[in-house]
Order: structure tokens, then C-alpha cells, then sequence
């Protein structure tokens, strides 16, 4: 589509320019670019669930860690028994990021509840870019949490292979 050089241009209240809008709907598309419009409808539409079902993935990641740094731990012969609180707290800071981060994630994955008008255009984007905007947040905040919970887990797994050889 080519774009449009005429200055006296009026938007909607959405902000939308009518003019490009009127230009749009009245130009015969390419399949090209009808195929990249819907493309861009349905990346548009599916970004709150993709964010929710990346959350929901995660929970049972982190979850899963937890289990999985014990039997390592139990492989290795560790006997965190007869050592100070100290080492104590650090053998244990691994499974309690992945708890954090699991919660993390939990709190992303459960449904916002507000009432919004769907009269109001604005209202619902508003609160979709707010949903968007706070799981996009809390996946990130879970993902760091889990990543260093896991390289915790690594330098506590070589520090055992040290002392144990």
C-alpha cells in the first residue's frame, strides 16, 4: 500500500487516523498482505494467553526442580547434618528460589478480575495492556529467580564434588 501524503487528516476518538482507516478498508489487498494482517490480529489476540500458558509451564518447571536438586544432592552423598546454619541456609537456598519463583509464576498465571465496559474501547486495551504488561512483569521476576535458583544448585553440586573428591 502506498502511504498517504494529504496533510488534512482527522482521527477518531481511538486515535486512529480515518483517512489511512477509509484508505485501508477501500484498497483491494494482496493475499500477502491480508495474510500479515491476520497474522497481526492473531498475535494481537494471543499474547494474554501465551503469557498465561508460558506461566503455567513454568509452575511445573519450578515445582519439578525442587525434587530434582534433592535426589541430586542425595546422589552426591551430601549430609548437610553435622554443618552450621550458615551452609545450612545456603544447601537450601536453591529449593527455596524455586518455591519463590513457582509463586512468582502462580501469581501471573491466575485470571485478573476487574469489570471493564465493553462499550469503552479504551478501558478494555487499557486493561489488556495492563494484564500484558504485569504477567510480562512476573514472568520475567519468576524466570531470574529459577535461573539463579539453578545456578545456585550448579555451584553448590560442584562445591560438593570438590569436597567429596
Amino acid at each position: 500500500m502506498e502511504p498517504d501524503n494529504n496533510n488534512n487528516v482527522s482521527s477518531n476518538k481511538d486515535g486512529m487516523n480515518i483517512k489511512d482507516e477509509i484508505k485501508c478498508n477501500s484498497t483491494i489487498l494482496s493475499h500477502h498482505e491480508i495474510a500479515i494482517l491476520e497474522s497481526g490480529k492473531k498475535l494481537y489476540n494471543e499474547t494474554v494467553d501465551s503469557s498465561r500458558e508460558f506461566a503455567k509451564f513454568m509452575i511445573q518447571i519450578s515445582f519439578g526442580s525442587i525434587p530434582v536438586y534433592f535426589a541430586i544432592t542425595k546422589y552426591l552423598s551430601a549430609d548437610i547434618r553435622n554443618v552450621s546454619f550458615f551452609y545450612k541456609m545456603i544447601f537450601l537456598a536453591p529449593p527455596i528460589l524455586f518455591l519463590i519463583s513457582s509463586i512468582v509464576f502462580i501469581f501471573s498465571f491466575l485470571p485478573k478480575h476487574k469489570s471493564v465496559s465493553l462499550d469503552e474501547l479504551n478501558q478494555i486495551r487499557e486493561l489488556r495492556n495492563r494484564i500484558v504488561n504485569s504477567r510480562r512483569i512476573l514472568n520475567l521476576v519468576g524466570t531470574f529467580i529459577l535461573i539463579s535458583g539453578i545456578l545456585i544448585a550448579i555451584a553448590i553440586m560442584f562445591t560438593i564434588q570438590l569436597i567429596l573428591n
